[in-house]
């Protein structure tokens, strides 16, 4: 065993340190998102974030119908 296997390292992160969220998105324009499963859920959320802040989203689904409803209030 290696004599720093049982030596207590500190953590490299605190947890307060990894919370994201979407005010910590800069600003995306200019840029492309591609997202799939974008018409509904998790996916749906995904791609409204980046879309607010000046991003072009590609929105990737496996049913085009299903897409029709989706619009992002920007």
């Amino acid at each position: 065993m290696p004599a720093t296997a049982d030596r207590k390292r500190p953590a490299v992160y605190k947890e307060r340190d990894m919370k994201w969220t979407e005010r910590d998105i800069p600003d995306q324009k200019g840029r492309v998102a591609v997202v799939t499963g974008a018409n509904t859920g998790l996916g749906f959320e995904t791609a409204r974030a980046p879309a607010e802040r000046g991003a072009t989203v590609v929105l990737a689904v496996r049913d085009v119908e299903n897409l029709t409803g989706v619009k992002f209030p920007v």
